[in-house]
């Protein structure tokens, strides 16, 4: 918003922190914006900067009409250097954007739906939420490519996702979980055997992550069951309600010698997807023999 389009040309300078230096950034820093208030310098992937200490001095007598972003990526500034200091005291802004939790990301994901003119029904966010992990630029990019494909103001629903993300609408980690908590043997097998038949569908890290996450919440329920739906729904860490119940179901089928054994379960065959003490079993085969175990 610095910038109108047209003045972009001349005064906004995208630089790579691997292929510049700290002389070089300061030397564009310095220069005038061309028949614009301001000039925007963004240095990305800040963080392969050599010597980034050396802009120190720029950083404490900053050009006025000079905006310069130092974007970094997988890291973040040290804290402790003088640089980070300066920052902090007045001479720029420091913002950490820091990875947001899997309960988070259902509320991610409405907001952003939102902000583009739609709508989004509760199993389709779950269903998202639970597919796409929580690296919210891969969330972002499927998200566009779906509404690409839908007029706004129309509610995305599970069968959009399956249609233009790809994911089944009856073969997917969220229905699984929905028949363990039923103990829906029938649905359970149907679902594991169309993973095996469709690797994609569910890779086994994405399967067993999945998995732990669900018993993972199943033994908190077990520990503070006598607390209120509420208070639950924020322990469990989930965003709705109608979850909570789901889980309260599950409890009557996984109790917690149960679930305490179906969380070394799949301990046990996650060091087996990465060969230890394995044969030469594929994951198909794995995904089979660890899902009998965990209902049988």
């Amino acid at each position: 918003s610095v910038l109108t389009e047209s003045e972009r040309g001349f005064n906004q300078m995208v630089l790579y922190g691997k292929d510049t230096d700290c002389s070089t950034i300061i030397n564009t820093a310095r220069r005038f914006p061309m028949m614009s208030q301001y000039q925007v310098v963004i240095v990305k992937e800040a963080q392969q900067l050599k010597n980034i200490a050396d802009l120190l001095p720029y950083v404490e007598n900053p050009n006025p009409s000079t905006v310069l972003v130092l974007a970094y990526k997988y890291k973040k500034l040290d804290q402790r250097s003088k640089l980070a200091k300066a920052f902090k005291a007045g001479k720029g802004l420091y913002f950490h954007s820091k990875k947001l939790y899997e309960k988070d990301i259902p509320r991610w994901v409405m907001g952003y739906i939102s902000d583009k003119g739609y709508k989004i029904e509760q199993d389709a966010v779950v269903m998202l939420a639970d597919y796409l992990g929580t690296q919210i630029s891969q969330i972002a990019n499927e998200l566009d490519k779906m509404m690409l494909n839908i007029k706004k103001g129309v509610v995305i629903n599970t069968q959009h996702i399956s249609d233009y993300i790809g994911i089944s609408r009856e073969y997917n980690t969220f229905e699984l979980q929905n028949a363990f908590s039923s103990m829906h043997k029938e649905k359970i097998y149907k679902i594991v055997q169309y993973f095996g038949d469709n690797p994609k569908a569910a890779p086994l890290p994405l399967l067993l992550s999945s998995l732990y996450g669900y018993f993972n919440k199943l033994y908190v329920l077990h520990h503070f069951r006598n607390n209120s739906d509420k208070e639950l729904q924020k322990l469990l860490g989930v965003p709705y309600p109608f979850i909570v119940k789901e889980y309260k179901s599950a409890a009557q089928h996984f109790d917690l010698r149960k679930t305490e054994r179906n969380l070394g379960l799949l301990l046990q065959y996650d060091l087996k997807s990465k060969g230890v003490d394995q044969a030469d079993n594929s994951p198909k085969e794995l995904i089979r023999e660890l899902v009998f175990r965990l209902i049988n």
